[in-house]
């Protein structure tokens, strides 16, 4: 019995690698950045108060949503 629980806790050491390896890949794997996120609420937070008239001018500005490079810079900076 004794000798079955060394064993499990040995099994522990590679599994607890193999779990973290495999999230650190997906969360590094996953597209955008805090950034990119941080951009994409502030589009869709001026989208949703503006009504119709701020969704034809944000389409306008595809590449930066719409947002100066002063605050791109700006949250490059704090990220």
């Amino acid at each position: 019995m004794f000798q079955y629980v060394i064993k499990r806790i040995l099994m522990m050491i590679p599994t607890l690698f193999g779990i973290t390896l495999v999230c650190f890949v997906v969360i590094n794997l996953a597209p955008g950045g805090p950034i990119e996120q941080k951009l994409m609420a502030m589009r869709f937070g001026g989208a949703a108060a503006g009504g119709g008239g701020a969704g034809s001018g944000g389409g306008s500005s595809g590449a930066n949503f719409g947002v100066s490079q002063d605050v791109i810079d700006a949250l490059k900076k704090q990220y």
